[in-house]
């Protein structure tokens, strides 16, 4: 409440000490021949002129009904005609150069100093009407006579409005030079309040109250940028019709009560959905369009209904939120006192306006601009006020977030993320028993060799600890390479990529490349694995009971995975992947296969093609067998031919160059007992007994 009493003093208090001392001017005459203009840089020539109204009465001719009529002012009478005013003025008789400034005279005219014309307003050949400052040097001393001609074609307010002022350029400059900073720090800081508030709208849409001030304060900046003392509007668009910026200016003051009237039932806890809001916010919203479409000549009649529905506004809310501020509702007390103040200062405008206070103060454009920036403040600070307990309930939120991140993270330790994306859910509470999908994976097994009498050597303490160590420097090869761990099985790791084949292969080698350094640095080891990957269909979902649940996977690419794993052990090999697998790896090849056999294995009835990834292998071995590849085709070539003799001979060559290879003397066995009893029918299919 003290910011709106405080910001409607400070305005009207500058409006008070912007005006310069008027002059005395009795019966059309102001006896200046004792100013001193270095002193006193401006004077206003505010007083009772001569006027003749019905007449453009030359310069050099006598007024003829004249009256005394006070400038600034507008006709108590028909706004409609025109009129001549004159004053006498009594200069220094050594005045320096002087300005005559003339800040609003409605609406077409002209200006004499004696016989020199020395200012027009608007443009008098076409009758286009203009309100602007217009500013005229004069160098003259001794007595003058001012006189002013004034025609009003079609706007309904006539007269000298703004008063007229002489006085040094510095005088002048500094005055209008006042007014536009004081009228561009308004506008600037009225857009501001008014784009943050209705920003803060577009983000908080359940505080509509954000909105109604945002419409309210740029509305408002609008009309001070195109009505206000500075005209801040001509500074960047000093072309723009007067006629124009008048009707924005109107449409402006229309469209803020609306806003203005909203804001007020809102903060007073009032609907604005009752018959009377509506109908009081339609009116508002009638006048707005009406404004931009009427006749020019109707548009004086919008502003005196723009200001009779300001004070209904007023007689409507001030009730409502003084029953508000009454129940103690925030902020009811400071928008009633503020509309209050803002009522008090219109009606004083429209008492002075018709006559009844005699005085040239208008408060009410200022009062306006007051109390919608102290409204401003309130809600800014309300907003802090606010900021600061969402900030203590954030900071709660944020404590508790933590705790079910760090609950989510554990429990998706158990369940990957991975494979509650390939279910469709988002998080472990959405899954259910019996969630399931079909799904093209590959799938990774993998084992260590001789893991149960190596277990049993470590003994529990040693074991688990052992164990844990070994997963957890496989685990990233997984995850780095786009799969997910599906379930550790002792030793085992099944592993599942929903990504192409390549990727799972390097996992595989960079399990193996992970394993040497895990055995250089384990004091448990050395070990070794066995790896095979797979390809195909499988179904994936959530299997358990009432009380338990796991994330699991049935297909027959499952068990095949397995398979291939164990038959690393027959062959020699450290990875071996099926034809699926190989089949779909990118071009050029990435890694260097070797292709050991065509199988069946246990459990299976259908054939497939196995390769060994000969990547895993140290450097020399790998070139080795990189060279004796072709020679090792020819040789199983033979061996799938049935030419078991020209086999046997190709793999005991190969197995003099390379001694140490598995694979090459498995074929020599097979092909010395094939060439000793040769089967009856033969296709090259090795059916495999054991896992």
């Amino acid at each position: 409440m003290r910011w709106a009493l405080g910001c409607l003093v400070v305005a009207c208090g500058l409006v008070a000490c912007g005006e310069a001392r008027p002059s005395r001017i009795v019966e059309g005459r102001a006896d200046l021949s004792t100013w001193e203009p270095v002193e006193e840089p401006l004077i206003n020539l505010e007083g009772a002129w001569s006027m003749s109204r019905g007449a453009l009465i030359g310069p050099s001719e006598a007024l003829t009904g004249a009256a005394p009529t006070w400038v600034p002012g507008r006709w108590p009478e028909d706004p409609l005609g025109s009129a001549t005013y004159r004053l006498e003025l009594v200069l220094p008789d050594e005045a320096p150069p002087l300005l005559l400034s003339f800040e609003g005279v409605s609406t077409v005219g002209r200006a004499w100093l004696d016989d020199q014309l020395i200012a027009e307003f608007g443009d008098p050949e076409t009758d286009r009407m203009d309100t602007r400052d217009v500013r005229a040097a004069i160098h003259v001393s001794g007595p003058v006579t001012l006189t002013i001609q004034v025609w009003n074609p079609a706007y309904r307010v006539g007269g000298v409005l703004d008063g007229v002022f002489i006085g040094t350029s510095e005088g002048v400059i500094e005055r209008r030079t006042v007014a536009a900073v004081l009228s561009m720090a308004t506008v600037a800081i009225l857009s501001a309040l008014g784009v943050l508030f209705l920003v803060l709208f577009a983000s908080r849409r359940r505080e509509p109250v954000y909105g109604d001030f945002g419409g309210l304060a740029v509305l408002v900046a609008l009309r001070e940028a195109l009505g206000g003392p500075g005209e801040v509007a001509y500074l960047f668009a000093p072309e723009l019709p007067w006629e124009l910026a008048l009707r924005v200016e109107y449409m402006a003051l229309c469209a803020a009560s609306y806003f203005g009237f909203a804001l007020a039932l809102r903060v007073a806890g009032v609907s604005t959905r009752t018959l009377l809001a509506r109908s009081t916010m339609a009116v508002a919203v009638i006048l707005a369009l009406l404004t931009a479409v009427e006749p020019f000549s109707w548009l004086a009649g919008s502003l005196i209904a723009s200001q009779a529905l300001l004070i209904w506004i007023a007689v409507v809310a001030l009730p409502a939120l003084a029953r508000a501020s009454w129940h103690g509702v925030d902020g009811a007390r400071t928008m009633m006192v503020i509309l209050a103040a803002f009522v008090a200062a219109y009606t004083f405008d429209i008492l002075a306006v018709a006559g009844f206070i005699e005085t040239p103060l208008r408060v009410g454009a200022y009062a306006l601009v007051a109390v919608v920036s102290a409204q401003g403040v309130a809600l800014t600070r309300s907003f802090a006020a606010s900021f600061r307990d969402n900030e203590l309930l954030t900071r709660a939120l944020q404590r508790t977030h933590a705790d079910l991140e760090l609950s989510h993270a554990a429990a998706m330790r158990f369940v990957p993320f991975a494979f509650l994306d390939l279910l469709g859910r988002r998080s472990v509470s959405d899954v259910h028993r019996g969630d399931h999908t079909h799904a093209e994976l590959q799938v990774l097994f993998t084992d260590i060799r001789g893991f149960t009498p190596l277990i049993e050597s470590l003994g529990p303490e040693r074991a688990f600890p052992f164990v844990n160590r070994y997963l957890a420097a496989m685990e990233p090869c997984v995850t780095d390479n786009g799969g997910f761990v599906n379930q550790y099985l002792g030793d085992a790791i099944l592993a599942l990529y929903p990504t192409p084949p390549d990727d799972a292969v390097q996992s595989a080698v960079q399990m193996c490349q992970a394993l040497e350094t895990f055995n250089e640095a384990d004091p448990e080891g050395p070990i070794k694995v066995g790896i095979g990957v797979g390809s195909g269909g499988l179904m994936l979902g959530c299997i358990g009971g009432e009380s338990a649940l796991r994330g699991g996977v049935i297909g027959d690419s499952v068990n095949h995975a397995a398979r291939i794993e164990g038959m690393t052990k027959v062959y020699g090999a450290v990875v071996l992947i099926d034809e699926t697998v190989a089949a779909g790896l990118s071009s050029p090849p990435r890694f260097e296969l070797r292709c050991l056999d065509r199988v069946v294995a246990k459990g299976r009835s259908l054939a497939s093609e196995i390769f060994e990834v000969l990547d895993v292998l140290p450097e020399e071995l790998l070139h080795r067998r990189v060279r004796l590849r072709p020679a090792f085709d020819g040789a199983r070539g033979e061996y799938v031919a049935g030419r078991f003799g020209a086999a046997l001979a190709g793999f005991q060559a190969l197995a003099e160059e390379d001694p140490e290879d598995a694979a090459v003397a498995l074929y020599v066995e097979r092909c010395r007992e094939l060439v000793a009893d040769p089967p009856d029918a033969w296709d090259g299919i090795t059916w495999l007994t054991e896992k």
